[in-house]
Order: C-alpha cells, then sequence, then structure tokens
C-alpha cells in the first residue's frame, strides 16, 4: 500500500500533532520527487519555521479576542432560546391561537437560531477582509492549545488525578445508596423496620451527595482538559469551519497578505 498509494494525511490519524508539523510529515511522505524537500536544508528550514513559528497576525489575534469575549452573550442567547423561544412556539403551535401568532412565533425563533451563524459569517468575512485564510486561524488555534496543554499538565498532571478518582467513585457510591433507599421505600428490595422511617432521608442525601460530587469531578476535569478550547479547535479544522469559510469567502478574492509577500521577498534563494 505504501508504494502503490500516497499517505494518509497526518492530521488525520494524529489530530494533535501542530499543524505545521504535520505538514512536514505530510511533503517527506509525498510519492511524487518534486512535491518532497529539494534538500536537507530546505527541511531543516521547515523544521526550524515550525518549532519557532512567525507572529499570529494581528487579525487573528483579533478573532480569538473577540471569540472570548462573544462567549458570555452566546450563553445567554443559547438559554433564551431553549427555555423562552422554543417553548412558547410548540405552545403556539399547540393552542388553539391565529395563524399569525404561530406564524410571529415560528418567525421570531427562526431568526434565533439563524443569528449565531449570521454573527460567525460576518466575523469570518471580516478575517477574510484583513487576508488571512483558514489554515492561520487553525494554526494559532492548534498553537495555543498545544501550548494550554503543556501548562495543564504541569499543573494537573498528564493524565486523571487521585482525586478526580475519588470525587467520581463518590458519585457511584452515593448514586447507588439513594437508588437501593428508594427501591426500599417502594418495597422493591427487603429492608429492616428500624431503617425504613430512615429512607426517604438516605435518598435525598445520597442524591444530594451524588449530584455535588459528580458537579465536582466535571468542573475538575474540564479544568484539566479545557474542553472548550479542543471543541473550537475541532470545530474550525472540521467541516463545520471550512463550510463557515467558503459561505463567507463568496465574493471575495483569495489574496496573499501582503506581510506574507514581503516576508517571502526578504527570504534568500
Amino acid at each position: 500500500m505504501h508504494i502503490a498509494e500516497p499517505a494518509p494525511p497526518l492530521a488525520t490519524v494524529a489530530p494533535h500533532v501542530p499543524p505545521r508539523v504535520a505538514q512536514i510529515v505530510d511533503r517527506c511522505l509525498a510519492k511524487e520527487a518534486w512535491a518532497r524537500f529539494a534538500d536537507a536544508a530546505a527541511l531543516v528550514r521547515a523544521i526550524a519555521e515550525a518549532v519557532v513559528p512567525p507572529a499570529v497576525p494581528l487579525a487573528v489575534r483579533a478573532f480569538l479576542v473577540r471569540s472570548k469575549h462573544l462567549e458570555a452573550p452566546a450563553l445567554i442567547h443559547a438559554f433564551m432560546t431553549g427555555v423562552g423561544l422554543l417553548p412558547a412556539t410548540v405552545a403556539a403551535w399547540l393552542s388553539p391561537d391565529s395563524g399569525a401568532v404561530r406564524a410571529v412565533a415560528t418567525s421570531v425563533l427562526a431568526v434565533a437560531l439563524v443569528l449565531p451563524a449570521v454573527v460567525a459569517v460576518v466575523r469570518v468575512r471580516r478575517l477574510l477582509a484583513a487576508g488571512q485564510q483558514r489554515d492561520a486561524l487553525v494554526a494559532a488555534l492548534a498553537a495555543r492549545q498545544a501550548r494550554r496543554r503543556e501548562e495543564l499538565a504541569f499543573v494537573y498532571g498528564p493524565g486523571t488525578t487521585s482525586f478526580e478518582r475519588g470525587i467520581a467513585w463518590l458519585a457511584r457510591v452515593a448514586l447507588l445508596v439513594a437508588t437501593a433507599a428508594v427501591a426500599g421505600a417502594l418495597g422493591a428490595i427487603e429492608v429492616p423496620l428500624a431503617l425504613v422511617p430512615l429512607l426517604p432521608a438516605v435518598a435525598v442525601a445520597g442524591a444530594a451527595t451524588s449530584l455535588l460530587a459528580g458537579v465536582v469531578a466535571r468542573a475538575r476535569t474540564e479544568q484539566r482538559t479545557d474542553p472548550r478550547g479542543e471543541q473550537r479547535l475541532r470545530f474550525w479544522r472540521g467541516a463545520p469551519g471550512r463550510w463557515l469559510f467558503r459561505i463567507a469567502g463568496v465574493g471575495f478574492e483569495h489574496t496573499t497578505p501582503i506581510v506574507t509577500i514581503l516576508s517571502r521577498s526578504e527570504t534568500p534563494a
């Protein structure tokens, strides 16, 4: 297979490898000689640039800062849409209201659902207008996540800590106790008569302990792994980000940023 078929892109089998390093490996595995590095010096230069990547363009940094600032409004929007607009629209369709009320409720819900996509397209178009493409954004996100993983691994360790495992087991045991207490109160299992008056309190205490331990375990795991950053990177690296850039790129010419042109002109042959 290695002789007859091209190797799969490294990013498809090892997504955590930095994109610039993955590109170097892919180029080294190219079947055509012209697609590989011309000589060892070219390979060394590419590795040096991957180890010390160029500064993130201002437009990309501003995009990431704006993304951070939009997290709270996005959470509020999702809450209002899921808790307010969606039930109101369903109630309007189930009630004997006039068609005008249903049309207004459906229209408002449709606008609320489409609004995040419109905001994302507008932001991407601004990034494209500054001459930056999706690769620059993905590279910046990947570099930031790589640094974040190193920092979190240094603070919390590379794997699950004993505290997390203990909290997780406490949640399971407390849930088991609460379930047994409910089963005993319902008569599904035999319980000594002396313990029957205590079953409601045991069920409530077990359920509360399990819920609290689960919340603590989840919060600690998110603090150690940064799932939001990983989801953001997967979004822009995957099909949703690719399609957003395609939609936002309608009407834009794919030009090379002037900074890149100048840096290339200053590189010796």
